[in-house]
């Protein structure tokens, strides 16, 4: 195939793909929350009801649903100290449902991965994008052994069954990622056995594995390193799980010192009249999972960057804890705009933790 031709089914694809998430948003930038936001397609499945994840089927596709994702992020550091935040998405969206595909040329599913890499000591974020359809030799996700893939960007397993180790594999001009990521805390299911609640009216299943231990090279323009760290990973799959009364949402992972982990999730209402659906949760170091209830935390803004809250005060139990941006300018250079970068967890002047913010509609 040309590369001039190449350049076309790619940009045709990056269009199909846009033009899906379009139908949320007439006007204005496309944001994160257009892929959840996609009025579903009659015969797709929906997330409805609690489930009991199996694995390794649920590390796969499930290409009855019309939208899913696999993410990582991490941050590590080299022996001088000298830190890196890193994030890797494969974004699959299906045209058609029940996975019905006419041949490897005709899948109905489309894929989209993005690339980031935070220099936290130079205040530099670089992010990359890509777009292809689903093919067994441009993209997709494959199981036993895993491996999710957009050309050459890839995580994949080194195991014929479980998830890890899993090597991470990017690379885009002066920029890569060579990782080992081994678990070490199992999946932890969100909401109800997986189930959760996006909106009054909507859901999806989410499970995540909340700390991995990381190690690797890193490479930027300014050299390669030898770096290690933790991760985080999370996998999720719907069908319209977004209704038109919330505009987007804050995400936050955090990996505490003393070995706990807590995540918080909120959509954005557009309107004081809608209600909000605030969720937490912690993982104890051991692995075991907490649900939170809402008179346990509490998360507020405490300073923006242009539109976007880059500073935030957690109280959990009655502990103040102060979140802030490692460098305010991560947002992400890609179709779709958000805000992802990281953050350091702060008791007093003390640091006792980081992890990773996402922001989206804001």
């Amino acid at each position: 195939m040309s590369v001039s031709l190449k350049k076309l089914l790619l940009i045709c694809t990056a269009l199909a793909l846009l033009s899906a998430c379009r139908g949320a948003q007439d006007s204005g930038p496309l944001t994160l929350t257009a892929l959840y936001e996609n009025p579903a397609i009659e015969g797709f499945q929906k997330a409805d009801q609690p489930v009991t994840l199996e694995f390794p089927r649920d590390h796969g596709a499930h290409l009855d649903f019309q939208t899913e994702w696999w993410y990582v992020v991490g941050i590590v550091s080299d022996a001088n100290d000298r830190s890196f935040g890193f994030q890797f998405t494969l974004f699959r969206q299906a045209l058609t449902p029940n996975g019905k595909q006419a041949s490897d040329w005709q899948s109905g599913q489309l894929f989209m991965a993005h690339f980031a890499i935070a220099d936290i000591q130079g205040h530099e974020h670089t992010s990359f994008e890509r777009f292809s359809r689903g093919h067994p030799q441009l993209a997709g996700v494959e199981l036993e052994p895993f491996r999710a893939f957009l050309e050459d960007w890839s995580m994949s397993s080194s195991h014929p069954t479980d998830l890890t180790p899993l090597e991470l594999r990017v690379k885009e001009e002066q920029f890569a990622l060579d990782l080992t990521l081994i678990a070490t805390k199992p999946p932890v299911p969100h909401g109800e056995s997986g189930l959760s609640k996006k909106s009054p009216t909507n859901a999806s299943y989410y499970y995540s594995i909340p700390r991995i231990q990381t190690a690797g090279t890193l490479a930027t323009p300014k050299g390669s390193f030898n770096v290690s760290g933790d991760a985080w990973l999370d996998r999720e799959w719907s069908t319209g799980v977004i209704d038109a009364n919330y505009q987007g949402w804050h995400w936050l992972a955090l990996h505490l010192e003393d070995g706990r982990d807590l995540v918080f999730f909120n959509l954005t209402p557009k309107s004081d009249e809608i209600p909000l659906m605030p969720v937490g949760m912690l993982v104890k170091a051991d692995g075991t999972r907490e649900r939170l209830d809402t008179n346990r935390w509490s998360l507020e803004p405490r300073r923006h960057w242009g539109s976007w809250p880059v500073a935030w005060h957690l109280e959990l139990d009655g502990e103040p804890l102060k979140i802030e941006a490692a460098f305010d300018d991560q947002l992400m250079s890609t179709s779709l705009a958000y805000w992802e970068g990281v953050v350091f967890v702060h008791v007093a002047e003390q640091q006792v933790g980081s992890g990773y913010l996402e922001l989206t509609g804001y």
